[in-house]
């Protein structure tokens, strides 16, 4: 019976708690980062510009404070995002599921990176498209993992949110190429996929009080 989400592992270690949390926590970062940093631009527009014009202080959307709180944001929820990812690999069963919760370790050290190399940087752009495909890459690979131990609504979850990434992107350049206005519209589409992964992949994690309800 498939009666717990990601596995049925219940780690003692003091990441495999954490993790639940720094998933949540990186999320509300990470968005509270975009909502802080639009309001404080004086011309951003979801169908003009990429997110990333709010970490470019040389963009008529951005300023010095759009982007520190853009590019802050994306640094402390990457790095979130890598002790999450450290605590799912903990409380998975199977090879190839802790691979994907690796390689979701990576794609969150992709998403400080775009903090790091903001809009303008020659490494921008590597690193920000890198994110989504690893993003996808990472969820997939965890899914199957997922599938094969019997975790079948985790797997359905998380090739979802994979292929739903993917299509957001295959749409958006198939119908206009992907150096056009708006780009911020896949971009956040992209983002509530990996954000809605996250939260549902915590939610199920043990943390602290759940493993001290856990029978001995």
């Amino acid at each position: 019976m498939d009666t717990t989400w990601p596995g049925p592992r219940h780690t003692n270690q003091p990441l495999g708690g954490l993790g639940c949390w720094a998933g949540v926590a990186a999320v509300a970062v990470v968005f509270g980062a975009f909502a802080v940093a639009i309001a404080l631009s004086p011309s951003f527009a979801l169908g003009a510009n990429a997110l990333s014009a709010l970490g470019d202080r040389t963009h008529p959307a951005g300023t010095a404070a759009t982007a520190v709180a853009f590019n802050g944001g994306l640094i402390v929820g990457g790095a979130l995002g890598v002790v999450f990812a450290i605590g799912l690999a903990l409380s998975v069963d199977g090879l190839l599921a802790r691979l994907g919760a690796f390689l979701f370790g990576v794609t969150s050290t992709f998403l400080s990176a775009i903090g790091v190399f903001p809009q303008g940087h020659s490494l921008h752009f590597p690193v920000a498209s890198g994110f989504y495909m690893l993003f996808s890459a990472s969820v997939l690979v965890f899914g199957a993992g997922q599938l094969l131990v019997g975790r079948r609504r985790s797997g359905a979850v998380s090739i979802g949110a994979g292929l739903g990434n993917l299509a957001v992107w295959m749409v958006w350049i198939g119908s206009g190429g992907l150096r056009r206005s708006g780009l911020a519209i896949p971009e956040l589409a992209g983002a509530i996929f990996v954000g809605l992964w996250v939260l549902v992949h915590a939610r199920r994690m043990p943390s602290p009080d759940r493993q001290s309800q856990q029978p001995g």
